[in-house]
């Protein structure tokens, strides 16, 4: 006999298979960029197309934002916010910034401490207002950038400002502060799945992926400039990307079948369009951590450079881009999209029902206890 909680997750698998079947795949990205992961906290809301700053969001920053885009020198913007009406989530990941990031530190290190800053998890560096060429850097190295709420808000206001703010802009690079582009999402955050009725974790996963796909949403070019380990969730974010480029020493996975959770973010939808139907396979069956070199050879990513000489390649390429046609580029960009975007609202209805499905058994529970205990899961069969 199935448990409730089996039962709707049982419930929640027919209803994303009838989706696949029947839904008629538009070839533009989710809709809706909102964040219901925290009912009773202030977030960033997405508005008739527009994203509003949320009503705790400083609006002295703003201002001061205004202010110093108005300068004509070079200079970092730090888009700052209030604290949240919810506590910080606590990271997967925290490593001293003189150690190097090893396999063992990605798959099974964790940390029960709180952000000692976490309003400031985004930031943008320019030229200025007329800048063509943006950097959006994830600033939460302690963490190894892991995705959280917190951040996920914070890159959504960032977005928001490059439309505004930067009526030139032409390319965007997306890159990691300290050793990691990002290591994915928090351990907290999946001990709330756990507690989470299937059907409500269903909606949750899905506004949670559509916050980090809002890349998707800029009218110019993204280059993901990964600077370090992208791994689960943080290699689902540079998916998202239109151009992926990788420094030595780096690490790309999705390790979420050795956590005990299916596949998600859009994960299962982009990786067979971008290595072939065998190589996501293995990558997603198997969790396994490719090196840069390897992610090259197999077309996850297209160059690999020292890692001091990262940003430099990123901002040539990205010159490059920016020296062509803005409507030229424009629109070549949106068919190229469209083409991957075909499919995607049935593989994300897809991966958040079977993720819903995961945490409803008990392997995520016995990964969560694994990765504490340090030690390898003990998996068993289960009858949900």
């Amino acid at each position: 006999m199935l448990s409730s909680r089996g039962a709707a997750a049982a419930s929640l698998a027919m209803r994303s298979l009838r989706y696949h079947i029947r839904a008629t795949p538009l070839p533009i990205a989710s809709p809706g960029l909102r964040s219901v992961l925290n009912a009773n906290a202030n977030q960033s809301v997405f508005r008739g197309g527009r994203l509003a700053p949320s009503s705790s969001a400083s609006s002295a920053s703003w201002s001061q934002l205004r202010s110093a885009l108005s300068a004509q020198k070079q200079h970092q913007l730090c888009l700052q916010h209030t604290p949240r009406a919810h506590a910080s989530f606590s990271s997967l990941f925290n490593t001293t910034p003189e150690q190097e990031v090893s396999d063992e530190e990605i798959e099974s290190r964790m940390s029960n401490t709180e952000d000692k800053d976490h309003d400031n998890f985004v930031t943008l560096q320019c030229n200025g207002p007329d800048s063509t060429v943006v950097v959006i850097r994830l600033d939460r190295p302690d963490k190894l950038n892991a995705l959280s709420v917190e951040l996920g808000n914070c890159l959504l206001d960032a977005l928001k400002s490059l439309t505004e703010y930067f009526p030139k802009l032409r390319c965007v690079i997306l890159t990691g502060s300290g050793r990691a582009f990002s290591a994915g999402g928090d351990v907290q955050f999946l001990h709330e799945r756990l507690e989470t009725e299937p059907e409500q974790n269903s909606r949750i996963m899905l506004d949670y992926y559509n916050v980090f796909l809002g890349v998707r949403k800029l009218n110019v070019p993204v280059i993901a400039a990964i600077n370090g380990h992208a791994v689960g969730a943080g290699l689902c974010l540079a998916l998202a990307c239109d151009l992926r480029i990788a420094a030595q020493g780096a690490k790309l996975g999705v390790n979420f079948a050795k956590l005990g959770i299916h596949a998600g973010m859009a994960s299962t939808h982009f990786l067979p369009q971008l290595i072939g139907m065998q190589q996501a396979s293995r990558m997603l069956l198997t969790g396994q951590l490719l090196d840069a070199q390897e992610a090259e050879e197999i077309g996850l990513v297209m160059d690999v450079y020292p890692e001091d000489q990262l940003m430099d390649e990123a901002q040539k390429l990205a010159n490059q881009i920016a020296a062509n046609s803005p409507i030229a580029v424009r629109t070549t960009l949106q068919t190229l999209r469209n083409r991957m975007n075909v499919g995607l609202d049935a593989a994300l209805q897809r991966e958040a029902d079977a993720q819903a499905q995961t945490y409803a058994a008990p392997d995520l529970a016995e990964g969560l206890r694994a990765i504490a205990e340090k030690r390898a899961p003990n998996y068993t069969v289960s009858d949900e």
